[in-house]
C-alpha cells in the first residue's frame, strides 16, 4: 500500500496528499483496517462505494492523533453525560455527541430508518444522563463509529436525493461537506462551502471535500 501513495504523490502537484504525505498514508492505511467493519455493516456493498463512504471520513482520519484524542475524550466523558457539554469530535472519524445525537433523532423519525437501525440505537436507559454516558461510550469504539458512519450516509444519500448527484466524486464532494459542515445544510450551501478552506484546524490551508476527494482517488490506485 505505501509503494502505491507514494507512487501518487509523485504526481499529487500541491495538493494535501503532497502537503501531508505521513498523515494522508494513515488514512489510506486505516481504509484497509476498517473495510471488514465497513463490509459487516454494509452487507452488499461495491468496491466503490466502500471508498465513497470511507472518503467521507477519510480528512479526519488522517489528522488523529490518540494522545489529542484521550484529552479530548476525557473532557467529554467527565462534563457532557451531565451538561450536554463540551461537545469535542472524538474517535477516530472524530464524531461530536451532539452530531450522533442528531443521528439518532433522523432515524427515529424515519420509518424506513427505524426499521433498518433502530434496534442498533435503542438504550438501556431512558434516563438522559445514562443515555448520553452511552452514547460517549460508544464514541470510544470504531466499531461503533463505523455503524454511525453508516447512518450518516444512508440520511444524506435521502436528503441528497433530488440534488443530481451523479457520479462518485460529486457524492464525495457533497456527502463530505455535510459531515464536516451540517448535516442539513442546503445545496446552496454545500456548494458555497466548497470554496471555504477550514482544513486541517491549525492551518487552515485545505478545503475539507477537496481532501476527501484527493484521497478519495488516492484509495482507487
Amino acid at each position: 500500500m505505501f509503494s502505491i501513495l507514494l507512487s501518487f504523490l509523485l504526481s499529487a502537484g500541491d495538493g494535501y496528499i503532497a502537503a501531508y504525505p505521513s498523515q494522508s498514508r494513515q488514512a489510506i492505511e486505516t481504509f484497509d483496517s476498517c473495510r471488514p467493519e465497513l463490509e459487516k455493516i454494509l452487507p452488499g456493498a461495491t468496491e466503490e462505494e466502500l471508498r465513497i463512504i470511507f472518503s467521507i471520513v477519510a480528512p479526519e482520519v488522517s489528522c488523529y492523533n490518540s494522545l489529542t484524542d484521550y484529552f479530548e475524550t476525557s473532557a467529554v466523558k467527565k462534563e457532557y453525560p451531565a451538561k450536554g457539554t463540551p461537545d469535542y469530535s472524538i474517535g477516530l472519524f472524530q464524531m461530536k455527541p451532539g452530531f450522533v445525537e442528531t443521528l439518532e433523532n433522523a432515524v427515529a423519525n424515519d420509518k424506513a430508518l427505524k426499521a433498518k437501525y433502530g434496534s442498533r440505537i435503542t438504550y438501556e436507559s431512558n434516563n438522559l444522563v445514562d443515555k448520553r454516558r452511552e452514547r460517549v461510550n460508544r464514541l470510544s469504539s470504531t466499531r461503533w463509529q463505523v455503524f454511525y458512519l453508516a447512518v450518516f450516509v444512508d440520511i444524506v444519500k435521502k436528503r441528497t436525493s433530488a440534488w443530481g448527484l451523479k457520479d462518485a466524486e460529486s457524492k464525495v464532494r457533497y456527502w463530505a461537506t455535510l459531515y464536516n459542515a451540517g448535516l442539513y445544510l442546503s445545496k446552496v450551501r454545500v456548494e458555497h462551502r466548497f470554496g471555504v478552506k477550514q482544513f486541517p484546524r491549525g492551518t487552515k490551508e485545505f478545503n475539507y471535500s477537496a481532501v476527501a476527494l484527493e484521497l478519495y482517488r488516492a484509495l482507487g490506485k
